[in-house]
């Protein structure tokens, strides 16, 4: 535990307990006024002692009395009834480990549910048992202080691992909350760790496909084993740029065969604003194949055998079988491809859904520009191959 001094404790202000070691600590209250508490035992009990307020107990003070206070009760003395003996003196405390604790917390959450799943009640246990619980598993849990758990346990393991630290984080929290509900501890130690003290987890970008073999990874596609309707969903998703979650729910009642246009609600956009999407003349030849391979009454342009929207890694998990990178690849790939090709750069963003300009120019742009984004996804389409051969 980083001792005090008399400067630091001058300075503090934030409301909350800071220990000194050997059961000492300074009390600051939320109206600023400080005083000292001895933590101690007395007939196994746990009990906090006053000692005087600061500045008319100085720090060395406060030190004096609970050295004085300490080897009166080894010696089974009680310094706050003077002529008195205790009748037992407590030499191991009965406060738990860390690791006790951590356990405790674990079979609780179990049997309540608070894990949902079988893979996050090992996963939890597994980055106790890998990372805490051999730096902090033998501690007597009231003696871990936040420097200790910063400096030997979070911050070395961000060193390398910056996403397990964030979680180790959680989990150190949760500890010490029930640590805190159970009366072993009196604050949460982990609340002065700033998650901002870790270093944060660099962002990880997707995988993308070079524009020029788009042609091929959608040949690959094509051929795969995959069910066919995840394959023309998969093309579809190519051809009109989107995103996976937008073509999975896709409906019959926003496609506008007459007009060529996709219209997809707000609600299902990342952006939470409409979006049209003009469909190319591949797209639309498409909805043909679905219909000869679907009699379906869902309403759902792709829908699973099931009868419910494809599954969430349906789109993902076949890009990557098939070795053609990621589903958001293809959005990178259309994008470069765009950017080569001499597109405007409002066109072009508009096409991916992105917002254009900031609030002002966007209140004053109402066009979506999508006859000029017409030509250019038809021109996608062609570069990304113009037959269907199904």
């Amino acid at each position: 535990m980083t001792k005090l001094t008399t400067a630091r404790v001058r300075k503090l202000n934030e409301a909350g307990r800071y220990g000194d070691g050997g059961g000492l600590y300074l009390n600051v209250s939320k109206t600023g006024t400080k005083s000292w508490v001895q933590r101690v035992r007395i007939v196994g009990k746990r009990t906090d002692k006053g000692l005087g307020g600061f500045p008319s107990v100085a720090l060395s003070e406060a030190r004096r009395l609970a050295d004085s206070n300490r080897v009166a009760l080894a010696a089974g003395r009680n310094p706050w009834a003077a002529g008195r003996y205790l009748s037992e003196v407590l030499t191991e405390p009965d406060i738990p480990t860390f690791e006790q604790v951590a356990r405790r917390f674990h079979e609780v959450n179990v049997a309540a549910g608070g894990w949902t799943t079988p893979k996050n009640i090992s996963a939890w246990m597994g980055r106790a048992q890998k990372y805490l619980f051999p730096r902090l598993g033998g501690r007597q849990i009231d003696l871990i202080t936040a420097a200790e758990l910063r400096d030997e346990v979070l911050i070395p393991v961000s060193l390398d691992k910056p996403e397990t630290a964030k979680r180790l984080r959680i989990i150190l929290k949760q500890v010490f909350e029930y640590a805190l509900e159970s009366e072993y501890v009196d604050m949460n130690p982990v609340d002065r760790i700033p998650a901002k003290r870790l270093r944060r987890p660099q962002p990880k970008h997707f995988d993308t496909l070079p524009w020029q073999d788009v042609p091929a990874a959608l040949e690959r596609i094509r051929w795969s084993e995959a069910w066919k309707v995840t394959k023309l969903s998969l093309e579809f998703m190519v051809l009109t740029a989107t995103r996976p979650n937008e073509v999975r729910f896709a409906r019959w009642d926003e496609i506008d065969r007459a007009a060529y246009v996709w219209s997809i609600p707000a609600y299902r956009m990342k952006s939470k604003r409409p979006h049209r999407v003009p469909l190319s003349i591949q797209a639309s030849v498409l909805f043909q194949q679905v219909r000869y391979y679907l009699d379906d009454t869902t309403g759902l342009v792709f829908p699973a055998p099931s009868g419910k929207p494809l599954s969430e890694n349906a789109l993902c998990m076949r890009t990557r079988k098939t070795g053609v990178g990621t589903a958001h690849g293809f959005r990178s790939a259309f994008r470069s491809w765009a950017a080569e090709r001499g597109a405007s750069w409002e066109v072009a963003e508009m096409s991916l859904s992105h917002c254009v300009g900031n609030a002002t120019e966007r209140a004053y742009m109402r066009s979506d520009l999508l006859e000029a984004r017409r030509d250019l996804m038809q021109a996608w389409a062609n570069h990304c191959g113009p037959e269907l051969p199904f």
